[in-house]
């Protein structure tokens, strides 16, 4: 008596639908599949897989279903790559060391872009942990991965001197390099390539042309104890322009954002006339000269035409005057 019930208004027909799915054979570190040469195209499925841990291990979520791999390091670059079925699907790769018994995390990725890259130990076996919160016994997958011998130029030490332009590479190999603090943080935790300049005392610019996002930075010093001198990327400074000093090394790090593991580059020397002291002398008419403004550079100490000439890049002319109709 007194009491108030809520009337049951839903009641009606249902429909339940149920699935059952066999384990993979690779669902656990003891059951993980072997894979003995790269590059390999792995296609398999989580239909069936289960949780592995009951709490977070090395960025692996206690609420993804993943399978195994396994493999032993050669002393190069491993690559991942993986697409799924479902076009939003966030990937973790999980990389450990050591017996199942005892892993240790070595390295883990959650990417969007579902491509992760590991330096490996040569000798040394490794477990692969292929998972995802989102990644689960809806997702059929093809997984490939890889291997790559360093850039010759991965280390500050093996820096490429650039004498002759244009100079053209690939960051194929390149690894991060986490003890530079130059550009950004992008910079020390992407992949990168490095050269050296020897200062002729002039003013010289360099043009980048890089697949996608990068950074680079100019560093004076020692490899073991540089400063940062310059930085830049694609959105601002493209053309790095520095005046140097006579017999001075400088360095150059490019970094590249995309974890692309073929990304040729090209690096030229700016236009011969893109400062005002190099600027070509109109001595005669009629004048006639072919160029490209590619390579030239912003000029900010110019205000003229409402500031639209200091703001993007141009090449410089010269002309005395005659008193004549120009």
């Amino acid at each position: 008596t007194g009491n108030r019930y809520q009337p049951f208004t839903n009641a009606g027909a249902y429909r339940l639908d149920a699935s059952e799915y066999a384990v993979p054979d690779n669902d656990s570190c003891e059951t993980a599949s072997s894979i003995s040469d790269l590059p390999a195209t792995i296609r398999g499925s989580t239909k069936g897989s289960r949780p592995d841990f009951n709490n977070e291990v090395c960025g692996a979520s206690p609420d993804g279903f993943g399978v195994w791999y396994s493999f032993t390091g050669a002393g190069n670059i491993i690559t991942f790559t993986t697409s799924t079925t479902e076009q939003y699907k966030t990937v973790r790769y999980t990389v450990f060391s050591g017996p199942c018994g005892s892993l240790s995390c070595e390295q883990s990725y959650d990417l969007f872009d579902r491509s992760g890259q590991f330096v490996t130990e040569n000798g040394t076996d490794y477990k692969l942990l292929l998972t995802g919160e989102d990644f689960d016994d809806r997702d059929n997958f093809e997984l490939q991965i890889n291997q790559y011998s360093f850039a010759m130029n991965d280390l500050c030490k093996d820096a490429v001197e650039l004498k002759e332009f244009p100079f053209s590479g690939d960051m194929k190999g390149a690894t991060p390099d986490t003890a530079i603090q130059c550009v950004r943080y992008t910079t020390s935790s992407y992949p990168g390539v490095w050269f050296s300049y020897v200062g002729t005392g002039n003013l010289i610019g360099l043009d980048v042309t890089l697949v996608g996002s990068w950074d680079w930075a100019l560093l004076t010093g020692f490899c073991d104890g540089l400063s940062c001198h310059h930085r830049g990327s694609e959105y601002s400074r493209k053309v790095l322009t520095f005046e140097t000093e006579l017999g001075v090394q400088y360095y150059f790090f490019l970094a590249t954002k995309n974890n692309l593991v073929d990304n040729p580059y090209t690096i030229a020397v700016a236009a011969e006339n893109a400062w005002c002291e190099d600027a070509v002398n109109i001595q005669k008419f009629p004048f006639s000269y072919s160029g490209e403004v590619k390579g030239s550079t912003n000029n900010t100490d110019i205000s003229c035409t409402e500031g639209r000439t200091s703001t993007n890049p141009g090449v410089w002319f010269s002309y005395v005057g005659t008193g004549n109709l120009v």
